[in-house]
């Protein structure tokens, strides 16, 4: 089964009270039946795939006056527009963190080529310093 609520998230998720949601899931309606499933095999509790969710919400429309069902709609709707600009403006962070990691690994490297060539110089140096004072 692919990725399953519980009865509170489903309520949660549609805005629809749990005890409404449980009894329809423990009605074993034929048409829900592909989508339910449990927590594990002792518990009493049904799940309900996540496929199965416009089934179930078309089964709770019969018991849900439309004024509810637009207002739950309504909400869902801005629910999910505030999501995607806190979505884009995350993607628009993202790239812009991205950028500056790029620009950070350059520097590190950069950096990393200074300590090499700056060792390399200290070796010869020392090594010019030893000879000189071989000689002196």
């Amino acid at each position: 089964m692919s990725q399953v609520l519980t009865a509170a998230e489903v309520a949660n998720l549609i805005g629809v009270d749990e005890v409404i949601v449980r009894h329809t899931l423990e009605r074993r309606d034929d048409e829900l039946a592909g989508y339910l499933g449990r927590t594990n095999a002792n518990s009493e509790t049904p799940v309900l795939a996540l496929e199965g969710l416009p089934m179930l919400i078309t089964k709770l429309a019969f018991n849900i006056s439309p004024t509810d069902i637009i207002e739950n709609l309504a909400c869902q709707i801005l629910h999910l527009m505030l999501i995607q600009n806190e979505n884009k403006d995350l993607t628009e962070q993202n790239k812009a963190l991205q950028k500056d990691s790029e620009a950070l690994q350059r520097r590190v490297e950069e950096l990393e080529q200074q300590v090499v060539s700056l060792q390399a110089q200290l070796t010869d140096a020392t090594s010019k310093k030893r000879l000189w004072d071989f000689f002196k």
